[in-house]
């Protein structure tokens, strides 16, 4: 197997699951949850903040991620 046909295959893999994700969480009342308690402000040079469901699908994917690694 090539390199390419290795990555491409990771990628379809990665892919596919967090389509089936997608699929099991309700993400509209997780992400009405969060905006109760994440306070959006400006940043100091007044760029727009990060969306608050985005970043708990990043922490979950970091802790998913360090679970896997300490394995």
């Amino acid at each position: 197997m090539s390199f390419a046909a290795y990555d491409v295959e990771r990628r379809t893999r990665k892919g596919s699951f967090y389509a089936q994700v997608d699929t099991i969480i309700n993400w509209k009342t997780i992400s009405a949850i969060i905006d109760q308690h994440y306070q959006k402000g400006l940043s100091a040079s007044g760029e727009k903040p990060y969306d608050g469901l985005l970043l708990f699908k990043m922490l979950l994917i970091g802790m998913g991620t360090t679970y896997r690694m300490s394995r």
